[in-house]
């Protein structure tokens, strides 16, 4: 019983990790995509 809830919990976190990683991922897509279209020029204040 132990031994399969355990798996369980690796690949939720597993998931919840690839997840994590994919948003962030997407996020700098889109921040680097607004740069680009919207501010040619880098303002360093403007970094989040």
């Amino acid at each position: 019983m132990s031994g399969r809830q355990s798996d369980d919990a690796t690949s939720r976190q597993a998931l919840l990790a690839i997840m994590a990683q994919a948003k962030v991922d997407r996020a700098n897509a889109d921040a680097h995509a607004l740069r680009g279209k919207v501010c040619p020029i880098q303002r360093p204040g403007l970094k989040r």
